[in-house]
């Protein structure tokens, strides 16, 4: 690639033929493949192969990817003034001492929005990824060609349950229990658990923290949607 007998997006050898061609091991054309993408120098698509990239610029990109950055118009996201922007603040203050762009990219609660946004990341060769993913079950396919093409992915504030990912969150189970624990202590007996049905880790963390704590001292719980 480095004395350009290979042009960008020309198809490298299969991994089985670089097996034969060079007489190694799965484990290491695999290891080298991982190393090469990561690197830059070749990029993946799923059921045809791996192929040989542009000339990047020295400098990395990363793309920041959330719902929104300040509270849309449902009052139930007023608290996201003081949470989403920070976020974004810090993790473009953190890119820009090593030397990295970054790209923002807004999904405004839709699912479709947030497919359009991965396919722009993974066409762009994004260098990494800080995501907060709108669902559990949603574009979890998109997710897992970034992965493939060897771009890092972090998820942030949910986990995503159905695929290995690096998260960084609150813990929203002990959060939950130890507010719940205080009520009772404080001598409530009847405590609700106000919430919503969206299929993601924090809404789960809370109630099964609530459900914990109530269950502990033998009261009977209710979770609101």
């Amino acid at each position: 690639i480095k004395d350009k007998q290979l042009k960008p997006h020309d198809r490298l050898l299969s991994r089985s033929e670089l097996i034969r061609d060079y007489d190694v091991s799965e484990i290491t054309v695999r290891k080298a493949i991982d190393e090469l993408t990561n690197e830059g120098y070749v990029y993946r698509i799923h059921g045809k192969g791996t192929f040989v990239s542009e000339t990047k610029a020295d400098q990395l990109t990363i793309a920041m990817m959330t719902s929104h950055m300040f509270a849309m118009s449902d009052a139930q996201c007023m608290y996201d003034v003081g949470f989403i922007a920070p976020i974004i603040h810090a993790v473009e203050k953190e890119a820009r001492i090593h030397g990295a762009n970054m790209l923002v990219y807004l999904c405004h609660g839709d699912v479709e929005v947030e497919r359009q946004n991965l396919a722009s990341i993974l066409e762009r060769r994004i260098d990494g990824v800080v995501i907060m993913p709108r669902s559990e079950w949603h574009n979890t396919d998109d997710l897992m060609r970034l992965r493939s093409a060897g771009i890092p992915l972090v998820s942030i504030d949910r986990h995503p349950q159905r695929m290995d990912v690096d998260y960084v969150v609150t813990d929203n189970e002990a959060g939950a229990y130890q507010a719940v624990k205080c009520l009772i202590e404080s001598g409530f007996e009847r405590v609700y658990h106000f919430t919503n049905d969206e299929d993601i880790s924090t809404v789960k963390d809370r109630t099964a923290g609530y459900i914990r704590a109530m269950s502990e001292r033998g009261l009977p719980y209710k979770s609101l949607l």
